[in-house]
């Protein structure tokens, strides 16, 4: 087993940092590496099975780092203003909102990739904007309609790429990049959805 490996972001050499870290299905394990020149942290092998999401989302509330966002998902449909109470809890949706809030056109349409329970797309739709959530589950899409009503999209990137070429005006992922296994492509995907001047 090698203790070093190409970075998957900058192409230099990444050091392992944790051998046969265990995955969510039994028997699957990872070692994870770091590139000290970008500050990236990845897995080896970087597999990307469609069955694990579908085994995450249908036991969400009980699965490690995933279980938050089934609490979010619970909590956020009996809160006034979603998007204040998610800034306040994690600094990504902090940002997030910030972000939004610099848009002066609540009609520009928003992609939210990798949408999972829905609670991040449902927020969003709350405060006024014209967004859809993305995700790959069908698990996940279902229980986000269910709760939040019919904002979502089943399908993966490249399908929904291909068929939605400079469509959007806005992007939002969070938590996604690294569960893809080529993050540079992944990111040329999503630029090709957005319009120009997206």
């Amino acid at each position: 087993m090698t203790k070093e490996t190409e970075c998957i972001i900058c192409n230099n050499t990444a050091d392992l940092i944790c051998k046969d870290f265990n995955g969510y299905s039994e028997g699957e394990s990872f070692n994870i590496y770091y590139c000290s020149f970008c500050s990236t942290s990845f897995a080896r092998p970087h597999l990307v099975n469609k069955k694990i999401y579908e085994a995450i989302y249908s036991q969400v509330d009980i699965v490690p780092g995933y279980n938050r966002y089934a609490l979010f998902a619970h909590q956020i449909i009996k809160k006034r203003k979603p998007l204040d109470y998610l800034a306040k809890r994690e600094a990504t949706y902090f940002a997030v909102r910030e972000i939004l809030a610099q848009l002066t056109d609540k009609t520009l349409e928003i992609l939210e990739v990798g949408s999972g329970l829905g609670y991040l797309t449902y927020a969003i739709a709350r405060e006024g904007y014209n967004i859809v959530g993305l995700d790959i589950s069908i698990d996940a899409v279902n229980k986000a309609e269910e709760r939040f009503g019919k904002h979502y999209i089943c399908a993966d990137v490249h399908q929904y790429a291909h068929y939605n070429k400079e469509k959007v005006d806005v992007i939002i992922l969070t938590e996604v990049i690294e569960h893809v296994p080529n993050p540079l492509d992944f990111c040329s995907i999503l630029l090709s959805i957005l319009k120009p001047e997206g």
